[in-house]
């Protein structure tokens, strides 16, 4: 038996018009490969599909679950999940040829807890626009800590929270303990923040991999709901304590700058997006907060921090109207 080299970590609910493309994007990828897909509770032709792609794959392993949402989906994949590396994949999206072994390879050799690899964004029209030459030549093929390319994505402004077009250290993550939080809508947001703070060694490959499809029914681009609102909410929260329980290290405070900028980011995205009905009367909006913060931010951050602070205060503004 081939010694599991890759878990790819599956979370499926009611993707029966995607989810092959997905499996024989990845199934081409190796016999070293173990796919674990999560049946959300989907009510459609999923499962079907799954148990289909399985009768004919052995290294196809299916959890089939109630309706719990993507992050629940994932823990529970990252319980049975033997490999090596682990790589989280949307069943409504795809990878390139052959990308996961090239990723593993990369991470063997440099010996990175996370490995990232770059993104296609895929329009229905199957119109591609690649961001993997917006990342900085002098950036690609290196090593380097979490956090400092997390500043570093936020300096060029191409951050992004997906985590999907990275592959991961199984054992570090399991010993980082870094989890999704459950009942969450943007998880990723989270996740990703928390994977990148706790780790030590990231190496940034120039090897073509993720391919995102842009979808008008995907949770990013649906309609939004007050679920989602308290779950941006809930982010946001969150992360204010991930950046006051940082304020006292003098070390961290270009990281703590832009963790900062980061938080205005994903506020502003909350406000743009929702309307003044939405909004229950308790609703506490947070400029106020953020001009504490932003005696903390260094120079470098602030001119990007205005920014996203006025857009911020003139989106409040219409709300309140």
């Amino acid at each position: 038996m081939n010694k599991i080299k890759i878990s790819v970590i599956i979370p499926a609910y009611n993707c029966e018009e995607y989810v092959g493309n997905c499996l024989s994007s990845i199934i081409q990828q190796g016999p070293s490969i173990e796919i674990i897909i999560v049946n959300d509770g989907s009510s459609d032709e999923t499962l079907s599909i799954i148990k289909y792609f399985q009768k004919l794959n052995s290294n196809i392993y299916i959890i089939d679950q109630p309706h719990k949402g993507p992050s629940a989906a994932r823990n529970k994949g990252m319980e049975i999940a033997q490999g090596d590396y682990v790589a989280f994949i949307d069943a409504d999206d795809a990878i390139s040829a052959y990308s996961l072994k090239r990723l593993y390879n990369k991470a063997v050799i440099t010996k990175a807890d996370i490995v990232v690899g770059n993104i296609k964004y895929i329009t229905l029209k199957n119109q591609c626009v690649t961001i993997s030459n917006s990342i900085p030549v002098n950036l690609k093929n290196h090593i380097m800590e979490g956090d400092c390319y997390f500043v570093n994505m936020m300096k060029n402004k191409i951050y992004t929270p997906l985590i999907t077009n990275c592959i991961y250290n199984r054992k570090w993550l399991l010993e980082s303990n870094v989890k999704f939080v459950e009942g969450v809508v943007y998880e990723d947001e989270l996740w990703k923040i928390e994977a990148l703070l706790n780790c030590k060694r990231l190496y940034i490959s120039s090897i073509d991999y993720y391919n995102y499809y842009q979808r008008n029914n995907s949770i990013t681009n649906s309609l939004f709901t007050q679920s989602k609102l308290d779950s941006l909410y809930f982010i946001c929260s969150n992360f204010f304590d991930k950046i006051f329980l940082r304020i006292d290290k003098e070390k961290d405070v270009v990281v703590t700058s832009w963790l900062t900028v980061n938080l205005l980011r994903i506020y502003c995205n909350a406000l743009t997006r929702i309307e003044s009905n939405m909004l229950p009367l308790s609703f506490r909006f947070l400029s106020d907060d953020f001009v504490q913060l932003r005696k903390l931010v260094i120079r470098e951050a602030l001119i990007m921090f205005d920014d996203f602070f006025h857009l911020a205060k003139r989106m409040e503004y219409k709300l309140k109207k």
